[in-house]
This record gives structure tokens, C-alpha cells and sequence, in this order.
């Protein structure tokens, strides 16, 4: 790059602003190799250096040159020239302080980038420093010092020591693993906030924050308790560091912790809610009592199972969004498929009802047969017309096959219950007995047992958004059609098994039939 003696490195995340926290320090080869791996996405990607202001560097081999040049001169010049000779030798001994050994050399791009040698900010707690006293207590040594003398005939000023390198926090999964030290560092107020939330909810520790601002956060627990946390901003750079800290606890278990928040439970209660939507509050209180040792009220976990419920339908917004690109990558990766969308608004109020629904695929689908449910119409029936008798006619009437069968049935149903064969009529008979059906759909059933065993198998993918639905929807399908074929393959006549069973149950009884000639064809 240009610089042999590098203090720090930084660089900008593509994409993002400097005010908005798109600088990122390179401290580790971690973060070095991030930003190679930012480039090919990017093509460029900028980096800022900060570096120490350097010296000419006169090169100690031409000056042999010259010495031996000026020695081979002072041979042929007469004794007036002496103190000339004595001057070129003085000034070939001084030529060791700009020929730097190499253990002598500055790091450069290493643990330079690691260990910074600027001087950190002092500050200050409780209107003391940071000192060290009992050993839970102790202060966040400031950078070393750079020699300021410019050293003997001078030589470049040397770093004497660095910075150390102190630990970077990474999140974790689970709480119980969080980890705190002294100086670690943290890439933002909001990132040790979280963190000191999950710390003290795991551990059922009151802790609050007493200083919050963009640059210092003061965390400490219940009065009287000796912990303490104090995170700081450190200067020049967009990092953020624990100048103080004391783990230790003097004080009790916290059954009302101030940090179980409603915004903190309802994130903890998504992955709950998208399973089972219709969880009591009860079952919350318990469950939260279980895991976390407090005690929240009814109230707290309704608020907190209703903020899960909006996050959740962000989500659906956002699916709901991505239907086109969805249908798109569909027809990219199914080549030969149909794929169709089409978006019709409804006014509100309009699919509330099961009538409304009816209306509804009557209007989108006027081609396609429709039929009802025999049980549950049977189920409407029986609440105003009742009795053994009623219901054996009425399944008659839906089972048969020819219309003069169906005439017949529902005649005797109008003698024995006048109301149940009027309230019949005002069903339209095409869907629901046979004697009507058309024909065109290539099935017989009288139940929608199709549908609920399809309704049972999607329960769960109900509740998701709606591009997650369609593809439990789609995968289940596919499995349901190879499994098939599989099944298929292992037959090795014309016909399908059940078919075969009721053609045998014909073939069993046809020995009562007589045969009668009917002459030639």
C-alpha cells in the first residue's frame, strides 16, 4: 500500500455509510479475511491507514560507494586535504544510524494492524480512575508510550511495546455461554445492552442501566450489589470497550426481573407463536417460569404474545411481496410447468361466511361442478327435523343413481315430514344427489373426506405466510406422487386393487343370473 509502518487499518463495508457504522477495524486476520471476501462482490473496496510520518531513508550502500570513492582520493592528495580525510571517515562511522537492523525495524502489517500503539482515553468512574485494587477491580492499561526523544544522533524513534490485543465479543446462541472481560470489545452500545439483558435474565439478576448514552453505558444490579459494567467509546475509531468490570454478586435472585421486558419476550415467543398460534397465556406464564426463574403477569404475556403475533405478520407482508419472484423461480426451475397467479380484492366481510365462500368460487370458477357435504347437510337437517326415519330417506334420496329412484325417496319423505322434504328443495339438487350430477367430475363422493384428510395433512402450514404454505403444499404433493408411482409399479395387472375387489364382489354374485338367448347379431 505504500506505507512500511502501519499504526492501525480500517475499512469501509460496501454498502453501508461511515455515520452509519460501515468503518470496520481490522484486528484480527478474521476481519482481514472479511474484507477479501467483500471484494469479489464489489469489485473495490476502500481502506484507511493510519501511519507514522517517516524519515527519508538514506540508502547505506551508495554512501559505501562514495566512502570508497573519497578513500581512494585522500591516497593521492598531499597533507592540505588531511582534515578533509579525517571528515569523510567521521561521517562513514555515523552511517550505522540509518542502517536499521532488522530486529530493529517497526512491525509493519501484522501486529500493527493487532496491537495499536496510539494512547487510549482515560476515564473516569465515580469521579475516580480506573485502578486496580482488589483484583475483581482493575483498569484498562492505555496504549504504551512511543519514545519521544528522537534517540541518539537522531534515530527514528522506536516503539518500545503495544497495545495488547483484547478479546472481541461474539454472540452466542444460548445465554448461558455469554462471556464477559475486561477490555473486551464490542461493536456498539446496542450490541452490550443485549448482551447485559441476556446475562441478567439468564442469571435472574436485576441489573439496570444507570448511564446510557450513544458513547458510555453504566450497567449495575440490584443496591448494594458489587457488580458493575462499564462500557466506553474508544477515540478515533467506531469501537466500543469494557473499562470497568466486577462479575461478582452480593445480592439475591431477582423473581421480577426488570429486564424481562415485553419486547425481549415477544421475540423469545416467534418461534412459539408461528407453531402454535393459539397458545394460552397461562401456558406462557408457566413456560416462562420454567426457563427463566421470574414471574411475569397476564398481562405482560398477552402484550408479549401480541407483539410475536405482528412480528410474525411482517413476515407474511413481506411473503406476500415476493409472489411474483416466487411464481418466477418456479417456471426457471420446473421447466414445462404451469404456473398462473391471479389477484382479485375482496371487500371486507365478503369471505366471512361459508355462503360468502360459495359465492365466491361460484364467481371465480362458473364452469367447474360444485358440490356440498351430505353429513354436514344432514348435520343442518336434523337440527329442525330429527328421527331415524328422516335420516334413512334422506341418505336414499342422496345415494341414488337415477332420477326416477330419487322422485320415489323424496316422495316418501314429503308424507312422513312436510318441512324436512321443503327445506331440501331449497337446496339445488346438483349438488348433493347423484341422480343430478353431471358427469363431468370423474367421482361419485357424497363426503368431502378428500378435503379434511388434505386440511389434516396441511394444519401446520396453515399458519405459516403464504410462500412457506404453498411450498409445504407443493413438497408434500410431490412425495404423495412419487409414492404412488412407486406403489403402482408394484402391480402387475390392468386394473388398480380396489377396482379388482369390487369386480370380484360382481363376479360372486352373477351365479344367481340366467342367461337368455337373443338370436344373432
Amino acid at each position: 500500500m505504500g506505507y512500511a509502518f502501519i499504526n492501525r487499518l480500517w475499512f469501509r463495508v460496501p454498502g453501508i455509510i461511515i455515520e452509519d457504522g460501515g468503518l470496520q477495524q481490522v484486528n484480527s486476520d478474521h476481519d482481514a479475511m472479511l474484507m477479501t471476501e467483500l471484494v469479489p462482490g464489489y469489485g473495490e473496496i476502500e481502506v484507511f491507514v493510519e501511519h507514522i510520518v517517516e524519515e527519508p531513508i538514506i540508502n547505506s550502500d551508495l554512501e559505501d560507494v562514495d566512502d570508497d570513492y573519497n578513500d581512494q582520493n585522500a591516497n593521492n592528495n598531499d597533507a592540505d586535504n588531511s582534515d578533509a580525510d579525517n571528515s569523510d571517515a567521521d561521517n562513514s562511522n555515523d552511517d550505522s544510524w540509518d542502517s536499521v537492523e532488522d530486529d530493529e525495524q517497526p512491525e509493519i502489517m501484522g501486529a500493527g494492524v493487532l496491537h495499536s500503539d496510539y494512547e487510549s482515553e482515560v476515564l473516569y468512574s465515580d469521579g475516580q480512575g480506573l485502578t486496580e485494587s482488589d483484583g475483581n477491580n482493575a483498569e484498562v492499561e492505555a496504549n504504551a508510550d512511543v519514545e519521544s526523544s528522537a534517540g541518539v544522533y537522531g534515530r527514528r524513534p522506536r516503539v518500545e511495546s503495544r497495545r495488547p490485543a483484547f478479546p472481541i465479543f461474539r454472540p452466542v446462541a444460548r445465554a448461558k455461554d455469554i462471556r464477559f472481560e475486561l477490555g473486551m470489545l464490542f461493536t456498539s452500545t446496542k450490541q452490550f445492552k443485549e448482551a447485559i439483558i441476556e446475562y441478567a435474565v439468564e442469571g435472574g439478576w436485576g441489573i439496570r442501566f444507570v448511564k446510557n448514552d450513544k458513547v458510555r453505558v453504566r450497567a449495575i444490579c440490584q443496591e448494594g450489589c458489587k457488580f458493575i459494567a462499564f462500557l466506553a467509546k474508544l477515540p478515533r475509531e467506531l469501537t466500543f470497550q469494557l473499562k470497568t468490570l466486577q462479575l461478582e454478586h452480593s445480592c439475591s435472585r431477582c423473581f421480577k426481573n426488570p429486564k424481562m421486558t415485553t419486547k425481549f419476550l415477544a421475540k423469545k415467543l416467534v418461534g412459539r407463536v408461528k407453531d402454535q398460534p393459539d397458545i394460552k397465556l397461562r401456558s406462557i406464564q408457566k413456560k416462562v417460569r420454567k426457563k427463566y426463574v421470574t414471574h411475569i403477569s397476564q398481562s405482560k404475556a398477552y402484550r408479549a404474545k401480541a407483539k410475536a403475533m405482528d412480528i410474525l405478520e411482517s413476515s407474511h407482508i413481506e411473503q406476500y411481496n415476493m409472489l411474483w419472484d416466487y411464481c418466477e423461480e418456479l417456471r426457471r426451475f420446473n421447466p414445462g410447468s404451469t404456473v398462473l397467479m391471479k389477484v382479485q380484492s375482496f371487500n371486507e366481510g365478503e369471505m366471512e361466511a361459508e355462503d360468502g365462500l360459495v359465492q365466491c368460487f361460484e364467481t371465480a370458477f362458473p364452469t367447474q361442478e360444485h358440490r356440498s357435504c351430505c353429513r354436514h347437510i344432514y348435520n343442518n337437517l336434523k337440527r329442525r327435523h330429527s328421527g331415524i326415519l328422516i335420516k334413512e330417506l334422506f341418505w336414499r334420496a342422496a345415494q341414488a343413481t337415477y332420477i326416477q329412484e330419487f322422485e320415489k325417496v323424496i316422495s316418501e319423505l314429503k308424507e312422513v315430514d312436510v318441512g324436512a322434504h321443503k327445506w331440501l328443495e331449497g337446496l339445488p339438487l346438483k349438488t348433493w344427489t347423484r341422480s343430478k350430477f353431471t358427469g363431468n367430475a370423474k367421482s361419485d363422493a357424497l363426503l368431502n373426506n378428500m378435503c379434511e384428510c388434505f386440511n389434516s395433512k396441511i394444519i401446520e402450514a396453515r399458519e405459516k405466510p403464504i410462500i412457506s404454505l404453498v411450498e409445504d403444499i407443493r413438497l408434500y404433493l410431490m412425495r404423495k406422487f412419487q409414492y404412488n408411482r412407486e406403489g403402482i409399479l408394484k402391480i402387475q395387472f390392468e386394473l388398480c386393487p380396489k377396482i379388482r375387489k369390487k369386480i370380484f364382489k360382481l363376479k360372486q354374485g352373477s351365479y344367481k343370473w340366467e342367461v337368455a338367448w337373443a338370436g344373432e347379431l
